[in-house]
């Protein structure tokens, strides 16, 4: 069993390194960008589990997890920023600000949990399981992190379910329903851990994994990037004329900086309040 752990481990590793390479043959985009970041969190966080499981005393595995913590709490707030924008949820910047120091936080705590016990309360080198590792008591901020993880998760699926009942097409709905499965893969490797019956295995590792496939495959396969790319390329935001691009369903995928300053995109709740708006700023330039 051990072995087959490793071999996921560097399967894992392979596969993400395969997968950043082709994103970053992408176009720059804001998706693009996310997805980098997704993946070299990813990356990190399993090159740190890989020195975690291979570790024979104490020290050498806090140094793993330390390692793994310089990605690991950022790739759900990766993932929970793609699908907010994907699903066309505007999330103010000073709320990913926040959310990207909370994070952040998490990992500093981490790199000085032998000095604190907010995040981690005493940690303990168990040889039992299926291979040594290193096991934790929970401070009031892994706790908390815990309690962020089961909101995001649900925050996601609010925001696919969302975008389904204002999708048309039957195409566009299964991309909604694959990326929804995202939440379920995560949910399942999540309540797996918890449930302390994996022998110390991280089984929220491969969830992540998973979770991150299916989103490549819903960017390569149904061009995602490039839809978005082309949408960006057709205007130039610092031109004097706003511009406003509207997928096939009417959705609103793009709008440049000059559009910015004419609309306050946050208020409108769907497509139908967008072209009422500009029917009415149609009709007061032809008055």
């Amino acid at each position: 069993m051990y072995a087959f752990l490793m071999g996921i481990q560097y399967v894992g590793i392979i596969i993400i390194l395969v997968t950043l390479f082709r994103v970053f043959q992408q176009h720059p985009s804001k998706q693009q960008s996310i997805m980098v970041l997704l993946l070299l969190s990813l990356l990190l966080n399993f090159v740190g589990y890989l020195f975690e499981m291979t570790a024979n005393t104490q020290q050498e595995a806090l140094r793993a997890v330390q390692v793994a913590y310089l990605g690991k709490p950022f790739v759900l707030l990766m993932i929970f920023l793609f699908i907010a924008d994907y699903c066309k949820i505007h999330l103010p910047k000073g709320f990913v600000c926040v959310l990207f120091s909370f994070h952040l936080s998490i990992t500093l705590l981490v790199l000085t949990c032998e000095y604190q016990n907010l995040y981690y309360d005493g940690l303990y080198f168990i040889n039992d399981g299926l291979f040594a590792h290193l096991e934790h008591g929970n401070g009031p901020i892994y706790n908390l992190y815990m309690a962020m993880v089961v909101g995001y998760l649900v925050l996601m699926f609010v925001m696919c379910i969302k975008r389904y009942i204002h999708l048309r097409s039957r195409q566009k709905r299964m991309q909604i329903i694959k990326l929804s499965m995202i939440m379920v893969v995560m949910l399942v490797g999540l309540v797996w851990f918890i449930t302390g019956t994996t022998d110390g295995y991280d089984t929220t590792l491969p969830a992540y994994l998973i979770s991150t496939l299916l989103l490549s495959s819903a960017l390569f396969r149904n061009n995602l990037l490039s839809t978005l790319t082309m949408a960006k390329d057709m205007a130039v935001d610092g031109q004097t004329d706003g511009l406003i691009v509207l997928d096939c369903d009417n959705q609103l995928i793009y709008h440049n900086q000059k559009a910015d300053t004419l609309f306050d995109f946050s208020v409108y709740s769907g497509h139908d309040a967008i072209w009422k708006e500009l029917d009415t700023c149609a009709a007061d330039h032809t008055n």
